[in-house]
């Protein structure tokens, strides 16, 4: 584990989405958050979704823009599953093979 995953920075962020529902059960969301000191958007998500009376899952692709010296960004994947009585799991990936960034499970909830 790297510093960066202990360490959290306090953000002042505004996040605005959009969520449409194909079906009864699927949707789709995408979602920007704009940083409100750097005055500059600092993550795209777009999103597939689907829900039921006790299941939930959702894929996701996230770009996270740093902007600090050098602009960069941290592309990622998140699958979200959960068991709606009994809990869930997430697991990220990296796409960047270059990053620094580490990848695995990113939270666990049971």
């Amino acid at each position: 584990m790297n510093a960066s995953a202990t360490h959290r920075v306090r953000r002042n962020a505004v996040t605005g989405q959009l969520t449409f529902k194909l079906t009864q059960n699927w949707s789709v969301l995408g979602s920007a958050r704009y940083d409100l000191e750097a005055q500059q958007i600092n993550q795209h998500r777009l999103g597939l979704g689907y829900i039921d009376d006790c299941f939930a899952i959702s894929l996701n692709y996230i770009t996270d823009y740093n902007y600090s010296g050098t602009t960069s960004t941290d592309n990622r994947v998140l699958l979200v599953i959960n068991l709606r009585t009994i809990g869930g799991t997430s697991f990220s990936q990296g796409t960047n093979l270059s990053s620094n960034a580490p990848a695995g499970i990113s939270g666990l909830g049971l």
